[in-house]
């Protein structure tokens, strides 16, 4: 992108690092509450057994500037635990389809389970959201055949709030 200052009205300010800082935490903010943002389905990637990249999409949960974390939350029994586990390097990329802005970070991973951390986000997410970890099969299990991974009683409903 160029920029001519010469070409600038009096008052107009050409934005700076912290400008573009300050738009991607606001852009990430808006990510987390609106499932139709962009940056609402950001992909991961991590190492994998055989040491290669491994990547999958996510739900953006949270994102908090001043500690720098950004949150989603996963299946415990997922393959992304024990690869984090194993190697806690994860790179994430975020990609606005019709802003047309791409955001990569990188950084490590921490798991939270049975923490403050965890219990704080267990009351954040909507019931619809929590029947999505009531499957009887782990993510990625292969299955003999078709199953909804779902306990009967809540295939046609969604848990209480509990």
């Amino acid at each position: 992108m160029n920029h001519n200052p010469s070409n600038d009205a009096p008052g107009d300010r050409v934005p700076g690092l912290e400008d573009l800082l300050d738009g991607c935490w606001g852009a990430l903010a808006e990510g987390v509450e609106q499932a139709r943002h962009g940056w609402h389905l950001p992909a991961i990637a991590s190492i994998a057994e055989d040491g290669g990249p491994d990547v999958r999409t996510v739900v953006l949960r949270s994102v908090d500037r001043t500690s720098r974390t950004i949150g989603f939350h996963t299946d415990l029994r997922s393959d992304k635990i024990a690869r984090i586990r194993a190697d806690p390097r994860m790179g994430i990329l975020f990609y606005d389809r019709e802003r047309r802005i791409q955001l990569r970070a990188r950084g490590g991973a921490t798991i939270h389970h049975d923490d403050e951390f965890s219990r704080v986000a267990w009351e954040r997410t909507s019931s619809s959201s929590r029947r999505c970890y009531l499957a009887p099969h782990a993510p990625s299990s292969t299955l003999p055949a078709f199953s909804p991974n779902l306990p009967p009683e809540w295939r046609e409903s969604v848990p209480d709030g509990t």
